[in-house]
Order: structure tokens, then sequence, then C-alpha cells
């Protein structure tokens, strides 16, 4: 499910890199291109930004139950 998701205190700040979270727990993540994804398992995206491109991950939160 695509969103456009406000930032609040709930966001981190993403400059890329290993996975921050367990694999397992459910994000949303905001990408450089203003788009966002709410509700997926963690391993399912690309946290590192070793090629500049609109898909970064440049936030995140986890989802809790």
């Amino acid at each position: 499910m695509t969103d456009t998701l406000p930032k609040d205190n709930d966001w981190i700040d993403w400059n890329g890199g290993e996975c921050p979270v367990d694999p397992d727990t459910t994000v949303d993540v905001e990408f450089a291109n203003g788009e966002a994804y709410s509700g997926s398992i963690a391993e399912a995206w690309d946290w590192s930004r070793k090629i500049p491109r609109e898909d970064l991950i440049v936030a995140y939160r986890v989802v809790r139950p």
C-alpha cells in the first residue's frame, strides 16, 4: 500500500547502511521521491544507499502492534 505519510516524532531519518531493525520487524518507509509504504517487513527493503536513486529510504518508523 502506498501513501504519503506525514513526518512526526515517530519517524527516524535514515542515511543508509545495514537494516536498523530486526528483519522481521514491521515498518513504514519513506523514500527520497516522497512516496511511502506502510506495514511491510524490514527485510523487504534495500536499506543501503550504494546507488543514488529516487527510491532511497530517507526515513522509517516501526509499526507498533
